[in-house]
């Protein structure tokens, strides 16, 4: 192997998938802490995947659906955390305002919508609402972003309606009574989740008060639990 290819080796992913490669440049973007944690959450989710599949064998066959739900779940994160981890699948958006903090100086910040479509791939029709909300959102450098973050709440609103009420319902129909006991904790666990959504959104991508480092942990941290609701 020659010396070039060595050292291309051992080059950081910001290097060689750079703003010449990606045809794309931002002022605020992560750094090679922010590319390390995705890395790490692609290597928790394809851990999963693979854990998740091998249930699945232990499974009678008319009882594989859900893990192997759950796994292609996880297969879908792990290679969207991938892809954002290589410093791919962004696009650089004008700032609605510029701050004075060093973190999240500069005219354009750096938006994955490549999150957005491992969101999309693992949601129904209304968490689809909920989440191109906050995508057309992240897109938009003027303030009318926040009216496609309006959009957004009323997807959450519904969502979390829905699951409080005819959910629970539901549940309370088909479960045993000893695992009734448990669905409303669960249910209101959700909905919090899915609120730190919109939060997470209105102080990254939305209103840029936090670096693209501490975006990268604030996601990863909600989509574990999610997964982990899941």
């Amino acid at each position: 192997m020659s010396v070039a290819a060595l050292i291309a080796r051992d080059r950081s992913p910001l290097e060689i998938n750079n703003d010449a490669v990606t045809g794309s440049q931002a002022d605020i973007h992560i750094t090679n802490r922010g590319s390390q944690f995705y890395w790490g959450l692609t290597a928790v989710f394809a851990i999963a995947a693979i854990l998740m599949l091998a249930w699945s064998q232990l499974q009678s066959l008319d009882r594989r659906f859900y893990q192997k739900t759950v796994a292609l779940s996880c297969l879908i994160m792990s290679m969207t955390y991938f892809t954002m981890a290589g410093n791919l699948g962004w696009v650089g958006i004008v700032v609605e305002w510029n701050r004075s903090d060093d973190n999240v100086s500069g005219a354009t910040r750096q938006i994955f919508w490549v999150r957005y479509i491992g969101c999309l791939s693992n949601g129904t029709c209304f968490a689809w609402f909920f989440v191109i909300g906050r995508l057309l959102g992240a897109l938009v450098a003027t303030t009318y972003k926040w009216g496609y973050y309006v959009f957004c709440l009323i997807g959450f609103f519904y969502l979390s309606f829905d699951l409080l009420i005819h959910a629970r319902s539901q549940a309370s129909r088909t479960l045993n009574a000893p695992f009734t006991v448990y669905t409303v904790p669960v249910l209101i666990y959700v909905c919090v989740l899915w609120i730190l959504y919109p939060i997470a959104w209105g102080v990254s991508e939305g209103g840029s008060y936090i670096a693209p480092d501490s975006e990268a942990v604030f996601y990863g941290v909600i989509d574990l639990s999610a997964s982990d609701a899941g």
